[in-house]
């Protein structure tokens, strides 16, 4: 009994699965014909999506024209849910449904309006939207498969980029509207490690610390959406980038790859070079390394050669490459059996080759050189072209130079550097140096070539020398009246600068400088002095003796000499030849007249440091020595060192002298008749006292823009002298 019951049993259980198979193959061909087909084929579809899941969505609807949507109502959830997908027909806008998988959905809508789409993804996501006024837009979206839930607001928001939206959130809101305006507009800050998904509009500060921002920007720009902005501050180095967060993440990989220390990714090292010039090997390394592979455009290995070291940088991506760099300078940098035996010319471009021919001399020789080489007017000249350099003896004068070369000067002295084997020549006509040494010995030659072979520095110096009639009111002199107020000094125009308002102020020397006795130098404000000599000058007191003007090289004498030569008798010999006696006379030329004799010397500090000496002389009256009548002159002159800013004037002053005139004046043909002709001529005899007063100034012309610059003022002001003595000669 229980064995058939065992086997009606086991049949039963057959027959029911059976049944259960093709119920379920039934509902299986039914469902695949709804989606196929639809659920009333051929028939008309409703304008409003239809929207079914397993739970009630909440939801706000979008808003029409700038005004918040209502609430949609909850749609009862399917008993048995199903996906479906729809195949829109004609005219159809689209439909969703949800899947079997809980949490996914998809999404099919064909020319759907932008409010249709937004009622949708309003009751999918829970979030609230404001649609901007005149924003409208037909959409097509098919979903091939299930998307989960969370992501429909990223799809959402690529779909509005793609028809040039963007979603801009505000609070509780998202504001829609079109991209152009979405940019002016406060964007969502992120961080670059945290974006948000989708292609909503946020922006990033990033910045950058390792290469320009600028350099950034120009990469990048090709990169952004059309949605994409980018700004740089300047001041921290750092990128202001508003772009979809989709695209922001490639532009973060891209900024992240670019800034990064070089430096630490590269091998760095100097090499000292020691036997060969450095831009030789640079060119022998080149050439190498070119033929390896390594050229000019690649990066792996870059050489610098540094001249004031004889070094060579090397920068190598690599150990491996840096090492090979390392031998093979080992193996170039050999020295010659000829090395010694190096000629090496160099132009001199600045000075004469013969003065720094004497000092390369003096710092790469044995001889002790002099106590102070700064104080002898000019340097020692050097051996004819073609004569080799070497230095004297020790205890020979400076001045003495060898005329044959020494086959060694490398003995260490004091004040000197020691280097063997150096023969300096000097060729005149091409103002060059001929060097004969080491290429080693001549780098450190070279470098100090360098420095001395500068162009010089030059001075402009106005000079104004005028003598003053001296009466009671300058009885002390033009200085002691600016001082006590007691001049008669008005503003006027002419050449001379205007007056100072207060002529009384305080003149002091400069810097603290005490002029010697009979002599005074004023440099804080000349032109009170240049006021006084033109007040006087009106009144018929003052006699400009000479203006010139001189420019002259930095620590180089310059003179200038107005006036005569005199033949003076310096030697007489008596003689007898023959029965007859005769005088010999030696006979020489003395210089007369205003003699200026100036050198400058300018200071680091921009100062200007002359020693002046200042001479006017005259011929007087022949004096009688013996039986031989001798001539004789009038001398004032002043000699001094004084030190003046830029531009600054110095007044000497001081230099008074008695002078006594006779004038003769009569009735004309009477006062010449013998005996009565006293009777109607008288003489006329005066005394009086005249100053010498010198104002210089001192102008630094450091260039050739400055020399043509200071001859344009010189040229003017000889332009307002002449135009001033054209209008005094016409009043006169």
């Amino acid at each position: 009994m229980s064995s058939h019951l065992k086997r009606y049993g086991g049949l039963i259980s057959r027959l029911v699965l059976k049944a259960f198979s093709i119920q379920f193959l039934i509902a299986l061909t039914v469902t695949l014909a709804c989606a196929e087909g639809g659920p009333d084929k051929g028939s008309p579809v409703q304008n409003k999506p239809e929207i079914k899941s397993e739970q009630t969505q909440q939801g706000r609807l979008p808003a029409e024209a700038g005004q918040a949507l209502p609430t949609a109502m909850p749609e009862p959830a399917q008993s048995a849910p199903q996906r479906a997908r729809l195949k829109p027909g004609a005219g159809e806008q689209g439909r969703l449904r949800q899947s079997q998988v809980a949490g996914t959905v998809a999404l099919n809508f064909s020319d759907a309006s932008l409010g249709d789409i937004l009622r949708t993804i309003t009751e999918l996501t829970g979030e609230n939207f404001i649609l901007a006024p005149g924003i409208s837009a037909r959409i097509s979206i098919q979903t091939s498969r299930p998307v989960p839930q969370k992501d429909v607001l990223g799809i959402f928001e690529s779909i509005l980029e793609v028809n040039g939206l963007a979603a801009i959130k505000n609070g509780a809101y998202y504001k829609i509207m079109p991209v152009a305006a979405a940019k002016q507009h406060a964007v969502e800050l992120f961080n670059g490690t945290a974006l948000p998904r989708g292609d909503r509009l946020i922006s990033i500060v990033a910045p950058v610390e390792f290469v320009s921002a600028n350099d950034l920007i120009q990469i990048l720009k090709p990169m952004l959406s059309a949605a994409g902005n980018i700004v740089n501050y300047q001041k921290a180095n750092t990128l202001i980038i508003t772009d979809t967060a989709s695209n922001m993440k490639g532009l973060l990989d891209i900024i992240d790859a670019i800034d990064i220390n070089a430096f630490s990714k590269m091998s760095i090292a100097l090499v000292q070079v020691t036997n060969v010039d450095v831009k030789t090997l640079d060119r022998e390394l080149t050439d190498i390394f070119a033929a390896l592979g390594y050229g000019s455009d690649a990066a792996q290995l870059v050489m610098v050669p540094i001249e004031r070291l004889n070094t060579v940088a090397l920068f190598a991506s690599s150990e491996q490459l840096m090492s090979s760099a390392r031998e093979w300078i080992e193996k170039l940098d050999q020295s010659t059996s000829d090395d010694a035996d190096s000629i090496h010319v160099y132009y001199v471009q600045n000075d004469k080759a013969s003065t720094v021919g004497d000092m390369i001399e003096q710092l790469y020789s044995s001889r002790k050189p002099a106590s102070s080489a700064a104080s002898r007017p000019s340097s020692p000249s050097l051996a004819s072209q073609g004569s080799p350099r070497a230095a004297p003896a020790a205890g020979s004068p400076p001045a003495a130079v060898a005329t044959q070369p020494r086959p060694d000067i490398g003995a260490k002295a004091e004040g000197g550097v020691a280097v063997e084997g150096v023969k300096i020549y000097v060729y005149e006509p091409s103002n060059a140096l001929i060097i004969q040494c080491s290429h080693r010995d001549y780098q450190n030659i070279l470098t100090t070539l360098r420095e001395l072979d500068r162009p010089p520095k030059q001075v402009l110096i106005d000079a104004l020398i005028a003598e003053v009639k001296l009466d009671d009111v300058l009885k002390y002199g033009i200085q002691w009246s600016v001082i006590s107020g007691n001049a008669n000094i008005q503003q006027n125009t002419g050449i001379f600068p205007a007056v100072v308002a207060n002529p009384k102020a305080a003149i002091t020397a400069p810097l603290g400088l005490t002029a010697p006795a009979g002599l005074t130098a004023v440099a804080t404000d000349a032109s009170r002095f240049f006021a006084a000599i033109q007040a006087l000058s009106t009144a018929g007191k003052v006699n400009v003796l000479s203006n010139p003007h001189i420019l002259v090289k930095n620590y180089e004498k310059a003179s200038i000499n107005v006036g005569s030569d005199e033949p003076v008798a310096t030697q007489s010999t008596q003689t007898a030849v023959t029965g007859t006696s005769g005088l010999i006379q030696t006979i020489e030329y003395r210089k007369t007249g205003i003699i200026l004799t100036v050198v400058p010397q300018i200071t680091d500090g921009g100062m200007v440091s002359m020693t002046i000496r200042q001479e006017v002389s005259d011929k007087s009256t022949d004096r009688v020595v013996g039986s031989a009548i001798y001539p004789s002159f009038t001398k004032r002159e002043a000699e001094t060192s004084v030190v003046a800013k830029d531009g600054e004037s110095l007044v000497i002053g001081g230099l008074i002298q008695d002078r006594n005139e006779v004038t003769a004046s009569g009735i004309p043909l009477l006062s010449k008749i013998p005996l009565l002709g006293p009777l109607f001529r008288f003489t006329t005899k005066t005394a009086g006292k005249t100053e010498l007063v010198i104002l210089l100034t001192p102008k630094i012309v450091s260039n050739p823009a400055q020399a043509a610059t200071v001859t344009s003022e010189v040229r003017g002001k000889l332009k307002g002298v002449k135009e001033f003595l054209m209008k005094k000669n016409y009043a006169e």
